[in-house]
């Protein structure tokens, strides 16, 4: 019944003595239990109203009997649990429930003060000795809570034994085990120290399981205690080293942990302050994490190389004095074991990962800070680029891309340092190809595919390569560490697949093959793959080492010629050369980085000027690559006798193209430096229709144009009309008008044999631009016409000109029928009916008077007129008749005889 009216009574939010009246009566047990579940349960109005019932209760007096009898059960209940001065684990979970009802009252209720009493008996219950259980845990850190939460407990005659109690509880490490309360005592102490008041207040918040409010000024005593009395900076230090390492420390374990105690400490310098060296903890640390990765310790890595490397001011912390030494290179081999078979054998890498994220974090961090520690004249450790590259760090990498939601806290940093440091390791295609079946577990692949009998299958071609397909099929489902014991015998037949004969299905299978090993075991694998590709004659075990390649990465081009009409094994040869330069990028700015500029030397002042000439070096480079790769798109005469477009010309010209398109993409300059050098203007076709961001010539177009060299003019043209082609737009329409205004510029102040050298390969270009702009036509049927004025005024210049009559222009002088006719009067003459040499013509021969040699003074005569005779077979009409766009078509299909009409009057006149 009793039960029954309470629950009314919480029902209907009415009578709250009377609620805690019966419980006392009649469920004394109970009482606790029933005051936390309003004050910290879900229902707001239940809570508002039990907290209004005991903020009023110190005023009212008619509740203040039940209110006061409740005070006195809760009191007589910490003197039960407090007597002797220990307690059992049952015991210390009811004083937690106990303890935070207190807090509850004072923080969610609103109740101003405790009384004499309580403030008597509360204390004697928290400095209790607790059991070495994780119950005994919990109760020693609920009342370190407590009193910070209610700092008006700590009053002048417990101060005493809160010190002790608290002392004894740093002492008794081993008394507790594995759960042990320093932690918590260290991590306050150190927000004391950096009077992080917020942190404080979260940490109670988060142990009480309430929302709390502290102010500085009450805690002001509180910190006194711990600051200089319980736990001093250099008592903290000391103390840190001897906290275990969290084993199996997770995401999981949201309590209060070693790893953050230490990481409070390294971000605050203490232990540089106080020369107490942490290397062995945080090593023990990295090698007990698990996933998910617990989110503190990536940034305790950061704390810990960052008071290696980072130069600071404050005061009482040297500039940089190195405590803390960093990780050997033999702790991190034995976990970062570059056998990769061991590693993908192991369920959990988070140690592996977290050691790869502090190498790559560490080097970062000393690159930047090299300049300040050369000046100080520091010796700070650097680790090797090959000691680093040796490690499977791909594979590891790979590892937590697949597992981005356990280790969210580090994948997205690893990867930026990893692009950052070595970018041939973060190949876009990589990234895109389907990796998911590297982490299968499948069953080893039969002994069939051992080294021996991949040499006998490779030694049958090209007769017969049914053995080696079985093979390769094998090794394209098998595993990592499978993959890897055969690679060195793969790569050693590599240029078995050039011979002729051997089919492309094998080497498509082999390229497949090539790819799956070079995606987890990256460094030692291109290199053998480059040294195979470049040996004269088989695999002799010698070759360059990844330092040669890295400094002269044009070495992979220096490869056996078939390889570039062998569309598989040119992927393969491609994607060499995409690490490679990559490779080479990095080591030229680490190179840069390392050996920073001091003072002048030679004519370089600035890095400004280091960094113009690196990157003028590296352009350089890959203006030869792009300039290699075009030339190898021209025709061999193997492949001028195939004519399919499915040759493979066509297949290695896309490869290609596709390559030439991510280098462009990649940096724009270097498209506008390959056009500005130039290349055969048969590849321009090539270029523009395989390559989609041709388009961004558009941009230099006129600098091109610009330019004093007739080659790079005519250049730009050609150019400029494939893009007219390609991409009809309207500033391709603008470019088009500007290349025709050049042009019509240049043909009447260029000498004869330059003109020659500029009329015969822009003629083509001509027409491309006017079947794509219409509206150019006219444009370019004046070029015509202008190159035809200045081709017959200079063959006036030699009267010994023959012409054969079936060419389709015939020029000759003619007389006038009347001498004493006037200059003017002939100007106006618009036909002329002539005699030609070697034959008779139609009186509707169309004749146009383009240049008549006019004399300026009207009293002398005019002799001669240059007269210019068409000939058309199909049709023949007045030119005055044409309109612009047949002038045009007409000019197209006369457009190899007129540039034989004109080269052969250059030469005349040459002559």
């Amino acid at each position: 019944m009793s039960l029954c009216l309470r629950s009314k009574c919480v029902e209907v939010l009415k009578m709250p003595a009377f609620a805690i009246h019966l419980t006392l009566m009649y469920n004394r047990d109970e009482i606790v239990y029933f005051l936390l579940g309003l004050l910290l349960g879900t229902i707001k109005a239940a809570r508002d109203w039990m907290s209004a019932y005991i903020r009023t209760s110190e005023k009212k007096v008619e509740n203040l009997r039940v209110f006061h009898h409740l005070r006195e059960e809760l009191l007589e209940k910490c003197k039960q649990l407090s007597a002797g001065g220990k307690i059992d684990s049952i015991n210390a979970l009811k004083g937690v429930s106990l303890l935070r009802l207190y807090c509850a009252f004072k923080c969610i209720a609103g109740m101003k003060q405790f009384s004499e009493k309580e403030c008597a008996v509360i204390p004697s219950l928290i400095v209790s000795r607790p059991p070495p259980t994780p119950a005994g845990v919990t109760f020693s850190t609920v009342g370190l809570s407590t009193l910070l939460a209610c700092p008006s407990l700590v009053t002048s005659d417990w101060e005493v034994q809160i010190i002790q109690h608290a002392r004894w509880l740093l002492r008794e490490v081993k008394y507790f085990g594995e759960k042990s309360v320093i932690e918590v005592l260290i991590l306050l102490a150190i927000y004391f120290h950096a009077n992080q008041l917020s942190a404080i207040t979260d940490f109670v918040s988060n142990a009480l399981g309430m929302k709390i409010t502290t102010r500085t000024s009450t805690l002001a005593r509180i910190r006194t205690l711990f600051t200089q009395d319980i736990l001093p900076e250099q008592v903290i230090t000391s103390h840190a080293t001897k906290i275990p390492v969290t084993a199996g420390l997770n995401a999981t374990l949201t309590s209060h942990l070693p790893v953050n105690c230490i990481y409070q400490l390294l971000k605050s310098r203490s232990f540089t302050k106080h020369r107490v060296s942490i290397k062995p903890w945080i090593y023990k640390q990295i090698l007990s994490c698990h996933m998910p990765l617990h989110p503190t310790v990536p940034a305790l890595i950061e704390q810990y190389i960052s008071s290696m490397l980072t130069l600071v001011n404050k005061p009482g912390v040297p500039p940089l004095e190195v405590v803390n030494e960093p990780l050997d290179e033999k702790e991190i081999s034995a976990v970062l074991t570059s056998d990769r078979s061991s590693i993908a054998r192991k369920d959990d890498i988070t140690p592996q990962l977290l050691l790869l994220y502090y190498l790559l974090y560490y080097e970062d961090l000393r690159l930047q800070n090299v300049k300040a520690h050369l000046q100080l004249g520091l010796k700070v450790k650097a680790y090797s680029r090959a000691f680093v590259l040796d490690l499977p760090i791909k594979y590891l990498v790979l590892v937590a891309e697949k597992n981005q939601h356990l280790y969210s806290g580090l994948f997205p940093t690893l990867l930026r340092l990893l692009t950052s440091q070595f970018p041939q390791l973060c190949i876009v295609e990589d990234w895109l190809s389907n990796s998911s079946n590297l982490f299968l577990e499948i069953p080893t692949v039969s002994t069939g595919c051992n080294g021996a009998n991949i040499r006998k299958a490779f030694g049958t071609l090209p007769n017969s390569s049914d053995r080696l397909t079985r093979i390769l099929k094998r090794l394209a489902q098998a595993s990592v560490d499978q993959l890897w014991t055969q690679s060195s015998v793969l790569v050693e037949n590599i240029k078995k697949l050039l011979d002729p004969g051997v089919p492309t299905s094998v080497q498509m299978m082999y390229k497949e093959v090539w790819f799956r090993i070079a995606l987890t075991h990256s460094c030692d694998f291109w290199v053998m793959t480059t040294n195979a590709l470049r040996q004269e004659s088989g695999w002799i075990g010698r070759g360059l080492t990844e330092y040669e390649i890295t400094t002269d990465p044009l070495i992979v081009l220096r490869c056996d010629s078939r390889v570039f009409r062998c569309p598989p094994l040119l992927s393969i040869l491609l994607h060499l050369l995409r690490v490679w330069l990559a490779s080479s990028r990095s080591f030229l700015q680490r190179h840069q980085l390392e050996r920073p500029l001091l003072e002048k030397v030679g004519n370089l002042t600035s890095e400004n000027e280091r960094d113009d000439l690196r990157n003028a070096y590296i352009a350089a480079h890959e203006s030869v690559v792009v300039q290699i790769l075009l030339e190898a798109c021209l025709p061999l005469e193997s492949d001028k006798e195939t004519d399919s477009n499915l040759s493979e010309l066509q297949e290695v010209r896309s490869i290609i193209c596709s390559f030439l398109h991510q280098m462009f993409i990649a940096d724009p300059g270097l498209c506008k430096l390959v056009h500005f050098q130039g290349y055969p203007l048969d590849l321009i076709s090539v270029a523009v229709e395989g390559i989609p961001s041709m388009h961004i010539c558009l941009d230099f177009i006129p600098e091109l144009l610009a330019q004093p060299n007739l080659e790079k003019q005519v250049f730009g043209i050609n150019l400029m009309s494939h893009l007219c082609i390609q991409y009809a737009l309207p500033k391709s329409y603008s470019m088009a008008r500007l290349s025709i205004n050049v042009l019509a510029t240049l043909i009447p102040i260029l000498q004869a044999n330059q003109r020659r050298q500029l009329i015969e390969p822009a003629l083509p270009s001509l027409v491309r631009i006017g079947s794509v702009f219409p509206t150019l036509r006219e444009d370019i049927a004046d070029i015509y016409v202008q190159i035809g004025q200045i081709t017959i005024s200079e063959l006036s210049i030699s009267n010994s000109l023959k012409f054969h009559p079936q060419k389709p222009y015939t020029v000759k002088n003619i007389e006038p029928k009347d001498k004493s006719e006037t200059a003017e009067q002939k100007i106006n003459i618009k036909q002329e009916v002539m005699e030609v040499e070697e034959g008779e013509i139609d009186e509707d021969v169309a004749v146009k008077k383009l240049d008549p040699e006019v004399v300026p003074d009207s009293r002398k005569k005019y002799k001669k007129r240059k007269m210019i005779v068409l000939n058309d077979e199909s049709s023949i009409v007045p030119l005055e008749q044409l309109t612009v766009n047949e002038l045009y078509s007409f000019l197209i299909k006369q457009r190899e005889s007129f540039a034989l009409f004109a080269e052969e009057a250059i030469l005349q006149e040459s002559s």
